[in-house]
């Protein structure tokens, strides 16, 4: 059941003559297939018509949605002005198809297992909170937004202005706001990124079955649209965000293996039933039909990314999944996989300086007797001169969790020429250096480490 009065409504309301958006339906099944899959199509704004009408075809979805900002016009020849089903495959709108931000979406939600609809104690707690956060934003001064309910809970629309690269500024805002969530409901922290896909006011919100009196179906449709929209300022959303916080997790946090893991290996032995790799950015990524982490979650948003450096990393795009990264999902699916084993000793910075093997070494030399006094004695520098060239660097220092490998992991994904030597050096340098502020010695020297790496020009 479909409102196409009030799917055109909305789309006009978020939407402006020359604007192009893409339309997706999740868990679509058709008069020929009962099999749940995604359909998707992309419209301009002189085209809204014929997308309501589009939508109000579909045999049955879970959940119909647009994408909230407008995409890049060069992405109407997917489908121009039609809806399609599509493979696991094939492109939707990502976050590198968006010019600018237009809008500003908050979106509350009572608290529930996953996968199924709210009761009507919770669809009227959700309502109530995203009032009160209207209501607040109001008293800086803000302007009144979109409200709307999207069926199981309610949300905000704000326009705005913004490329597409904010710098972080909308997740600071929801991270600003998180502060009003409480035990029952909760303001959805993922919904930041600019190709997210919005649900469609005219649409029923169908997570789970309808369970009429207890957990029902409803349309999600608009609320409160004012009769004139004004965007929210620049200087008003860096004004929500004095207090929070500049190190918010990037999207997706990748972390760096030792040289001999083999990724494809583990996907095969460890997720048979994840997408094969698809090119991403500068790297790859795979996508799974059901999160690892939730098996209500089946509508693909949950994906293995490796960058370029070979640093790797797991997102998924649910509240629920928040902080679930690769260290996790690689624990969960192959315990113990970081546990140390009896004949590697960790990571042991006597073996950067040669010195455990000099040693052991040494104790292999036989003693000097009368009889070897003519043969010249090895001294230790140039022993351990000649064992260093040929000592192979230990991998267990690649793995190196917490800050040191958070800086190689981060040196690897922006360098050029990605060296792992290198951004362990690097990283040691930056610790000491940091290290260094809190001793100083009687004559006034700080404690700093000092690398000197050799290499041949353009290696890093």
């Amino acid at each position: 059941m479909t409102d196409k009065e009030e799917i055109i409504r909305a789309l006009s309301l978020w939407f402006k003559p020359g604007d192009v958006f893409e339309i997706r339906a999740l868990g679509a099944t058709s008069s020929g297939s009962r099999q749940e899959h995604t359909v998707s199509g992309y419209f301009d704004f002189e085209h809204i018509r014929d997308a309501a009408e589009a939508v109000c075809k579909l045999y049955g979805c879970r959940g119909v949605y647009a994408t909230a900002n407008p995409v890049r016009r060069d992405l109407l020849a997917r489908a121009v002005n039609r809806i399609r089903p599509i493979g696991r495959n094939e492109p939707t709108t990502s976050d590198g198809d968006i010019a600018r931000r237009k809008w500003l979406l908050i979106d509350c939600d009572a608290d529930r297992p996953a996968g199924i609809s709210s009761t009507d104690a919770e669809h009227e707690a959700a309502l109530t909170k995203i009032r009160e956060i209207r209501d607040g934003l109001s008293t800086l001064g803000w302007p009144q937004p979109l409200m709307t309910d999207s069926g199981n809970g309610a949300q905000l629309m704000y326009a705005i202005d913004l490329p597409a690269d904010d710098s972080g500024l909308v997740q600071k805002c929801l991270e600003s706001l998180a502060a009003v969530s409480n035990e029952h409901v909760h303001v959805d922290l993922t919904v930041f990124n600019p190709a997210r896909i919005w649900r469609l006011p005219g649409t029923k919100n169908c997570k789970g079955d309808h369970a009429e009196g207890f957990r029902p179906h409803r349309m999600a449709h608009i609320l409160e649209a004012p009769e004139e929209i004004i965007t929210v300022t620049e200087e008003q959303l860096r004004a929500l965000t004095e207090g929070v916080q500049e190190d918010i997790p990037a999207e997706t946090a990748y972390m760096v293996e030792g040289e001999s893991f083999d990724l494809d290996a583990w996907i095969a032995a460890h997720c048979p039933d994840v997408s094969p790799a698809q090119a991403y950015k500068d790297g790859r990524k795979w996508i799974f039909p059901v999160c690892p982490f939730h098996s209500e979650h089946t509508n693909r948003s949950a994906a293995l990314f490796q960058n370029a450096a070979g640093a790797i990393g797991f997102r998924c795009l649910h509240n629920s999944c928040l902080g679930n990264d690769w260290r996790k999902l690689r624990v969960m699916l192959e315990p113990g996989c970081y546990d140390h084993k009896e004949e590697d000793p960790g990571v042991d910075l006597s073996g950067i300086l040669g010195q455990s093997v000099v040693a052991e070494v040494r104790e292999e030399l036989p003693s000097p007797t009368l009889q070897d006094e003519v043969a010249p004695e090895v001294s230790e520098e140039e022993l351990r001169e000649t064992l260093i060239e040929t000592l192979p660097f230990p991998e267990s220092l690649y793995k190196i969790q917490g800050l040191v490998g958070d800086v190689m992991a981060t040196t690897l994904e922006y360098s050029s020429t990605p060296n792992r030597p290198l951004a362990l050096s690097g990283a040691l340098a930056l610790m000491s250096y940091l290290a260094a502020r809190k001793v100083k010695t009687p004559t006034g020297l700080r404690s700093n480490i000092y690398l000197l790496a050799l290499a041949g020009s353009g290696s890093g």
